[in-house]
């Protein structure tokens, strides 16, 4: 059956987009010398040796070698389009017809790519077609971690289903996995790999060392940017692959943080240093299925690394959702530990782990609960919600105009975790923080499109006639969190470390919507 939708499915694409292809051919080849359609040798089913074809998106002269490896300078300037809505996979409905690719499956790799090809081989990836799109692509997962994407992709050829393949379409039209894929970081940054910790160590001398976990994230690359503006410390960013590397810091490459074999380099990288601050998580949205052993084990893994090597303070991002997903009044620090959720539940057993391991061995901490975070290049529910805004969307909120909820900016969350490196007062702290302005939910639909120079397009329906429809359709939950309250008092951080959020909430809601905008041409 899969090969049978495959082979129509692709082949009635071909003849409906055939136009648009040779029109991205034109335009390839008037960007840049060379043709418009790339040929490369790939492996496919069984290590077998195929053809693949691809819009050109790189100069004629770039080496035959994984996206990864090569320099954004390569791209051309229609290539990085291309390769950012996926226009440039077009051509490879040419190659599923001919049955060496599927719709769905692994991404096809080089033959030069040993390490990749073996780890599939062993966990089955090599017993099924490759695909355009797959399960670590919607996942982000690019080819620069061999060893997770190996994973990802023998889970999918062991799970595979046509409803599931019909989801991994579906979330890739719809943008998922758009950050896959990605091309080095350009050759002026100079990367340095957990097995060359000593050379890192070189680089930094003497000066006191700042090490950022989950550095390409969303928190971490606003982290980095608020770091970087430091000049008494060496920002030291630990990062999965060199696709996500970004400049403002010594950019570590350390694809499985956890590996065992990693612990003793990462120990010279820590030891000393004035704050560990750790971000790296997983949430529900990344198809994780067990989020204990990365938000939990993790955690404490890294708390005893670092008490052991002397590390001066963890500093550790938890989530205001430890307390529940609605509050009545304003949440505390003090205020019950009641997290709903799975990601919750794992935020607050990494909490318990790291104060456990604090009071052994002797380890300074600071954890901040912050509630929902927005800004540029979000993702979830709030992405969703600020996307139709920015479109002009008409939204059912116009009667959610009495609940009151707490967020915080990006920006001001970067803030305090600079205040929060070695400021006394944090030391052995929790925090709850957040912008200090509750919004409605209308009022907060209405801001977004204050940013993005419009009007809010907003229906008056009654709030209870909304929760009702939402139970039925079994979306209460996600709903109440939509319109419930949300308070957060923010006293403590204000009075014990004389924080206040630097930016006004417009700020990043600015930055959110000129991100959207863009994309939305």
């Amino acid at each position: 059956m899969k090969r049978l939708f495959d082979f129509l499915s692709a082949g009635a694409a071909l003849v409906l987009l055939s136009p648009a292809i040779l029109l991205l051919i034109w335009i390839v080849r008037r960007n840049s010398p060379g043709p418009g359609i790339f040929r490369q040798v790939r492996v496919g089913r069984d290590g077998k040796w195929f053809t693949c074809y691809k819009m050109r998106t790189m100069t004629v002269d770039t080496p035959d070698r994984p996206s990864h490896e090569v320099s954004q300078s390569s791209l051309t300037s229609i290539g990085a389009f291309l390769r950012r809505t996926k226009l440039d996979e077009l051509p490879q409905l040419y190659n599923v017809v001919l049955g060496e690719m599927s719709l769905v499956g692994p991404r096809p790799c080089l033959p030069t790519q040993i390490a990749l090809i073996e780890a599939r081989r062993a966990s089955g990836a090599l017993d099924i077609r490759p695909g355009i799109t797959g399960l670590a692509q919607i996942q982000g997962v690019d080819m620069s971690e061999p060893v997770r994407l190996a994973r990802i992709d023998g889970e999918y050829a062991r799970s595979q289903t046509f409803w599931g393949d019909l989801s991994i379409i579906m979330r890739t039209v719809f943008g998922a996995g758009r950050g896959a894929d990605r091309v080095a970081t350009d050759a002026s940054v100079r990367l340095y790999r957990i097995e060359d910790a000593d050379a890192l160590l070189e680089a930094i001398v003497d000066r006191p060392k700042v090490v950022v976990t989950g550095a390409s994230g969303f928190v971490g690359r606003e982290v980095l940017d608020v770091l970087r503006a430091r000049t008494d410390v060496a920002v030291v960013g630990l990062f999965r692959s060199a696709g996500g590397v970004t400049q403002g810091c010594l950019p570590l490459i350390v694809e499985d943080i956890g590996a065992p074999a990693v612990e003793q380099q990462l120990s010279k990288v820590l030891r000393g240093a004035r704050a560990l601050v750790h971000l790296a998580a997983v949430t529900p949205a990344s198809g994780a299925a067990d989020l204990t052993q990365t938000n939990v084990e993790l955690s404490r893994k890294l708390a005893t690394l670092a008490a052991r090597s002397g590390v001066q303070r963890f500093v550790f991002l938890s989530s205001a959702g430890v307390h529940g997903e609605t509050t009545r009044g304003a949440l505390t620090e003090e205020s019950p530990l009641a997290g709903e959720d799975a990601y919750a539940r794992s935020k607050r057993g990494a909490e318990e782990a790291i104060v456990e391991i604090a009071g052994k061995e002797g380890l300074a901490f600071t954890i901040i609960r912050p509630p929902l975070v927005y800004g540029a290049n979000i993702k979830g529910v709030f992405r969703a919600l600020a996307l139709a805004t920015v479109k002009g969307v008409p939204l059912p909120l116009g009667g959610a105009a009495s609940n009151r909820r707490d967020l915080i900016g990006l920006r001001n969350l970067a803030s305090f975790v600079d205040t929060a490196l070695d400021h006394p007062g944090a030391a052995n702290e929790t925090f709850l923080i957040c912008d200090g302005a509750p919004m409605s939910t209308r009022g907060l639909v209405e801001a977004m499109a204050s940013a993005a120079g419009r009007r809010a397009r907003l229906i008056v329906i009654p709030v209870a006639s909304i929760r009702k429809l939402a139970r039925l359709a079994g979306v209460g939950a996600m709903v109440e969190r939509l319109l419930g309250d949300f308070e957060i008092d923010c006293s403590k951080a204000q009075k014990v470390l004389n924080w206040r959020s630097p930016e006004p909430p417009s700020f990043d809601l600015e930055r959110m919507t000129r991100t959207l905008a863009s994309e939305k041409k």
